[in-house]
């Protein structure tokens, strides 16, 4: 049996594999990536944890403490040309608040230490909601996460792509 590579990376802009925080500073519509490296393997991918951290109480209205998004957040996984294979949110719903998340995660935390900033965490874990991801490095696969707003105003914004490359495995 081969050795299973795990995976803990975080998505990063599509230009640039060295910025992890997802801030983008106007709403140009700009994308984050993860796309598996090990050359000739699968990626399976179990889960996505997602991370806020802004300077005041979330609501669950807003997204961080106090951004109001207008076009959203919209997760899928796409082909090598940049056509989506399938979506991982709704596209006709993209995720514009704090709320959201928990509607596709479940496993959602708010912790608001008293003083410094507040955070908030998703778990999405992908077997729980059908399969795991898998994702063909070869083919050029890969998992984006498309921002069409400002996130400026956050502290910081972070998703952690999380599994095993496997080699050979399921399509």
């Amino acid at each position: 049996m081969p050795e299973s590579k795990l995976i803990s990376e975080f998505l990063y802009l599509s230009t640039s594999q060295s910025v992890h925080s997802i801030l983008p500073a106007n709403a140009t519509t700009i994308s984050y990536i993860w796309k598996p490296t090990v050359t000739g393997s699968k990626a399976e991918i179990t889960r996505l944890i997602g991370y806020i951290e802004d300077n005041a109480n979330f609501s669950a209205e807003t997204y961080g403490a106090a951004a109001a998004l207008t076009n959203g957040l919209t997760l899928a996984v796409y082909n090598s040309d940049g056509t989506m294979k399938y979506p991982l949110t709704d596209s006709h719903l993209p995720v514009k608040k704090n709320a959201q998340w928990g509607a596709y995660c479940f496993d959602i935390a708010y912790e608001a230490f008293g003083a410094g900033n507040n955070m908030l965490t998703w778990r999405w874990t992908f077997a729980k909601s059908g399969k795991p991801i898998y994702l063909q490095q070869s083919r050029g696969d890969y998992i984006g996460l498309t921002v069409a707003d400002t996130l400026s105003s956050l502290v910081d914004h972070l998703m952690l792509v999380q599994g095993h490359y496997i080699s050979p495995g399921p399509s």
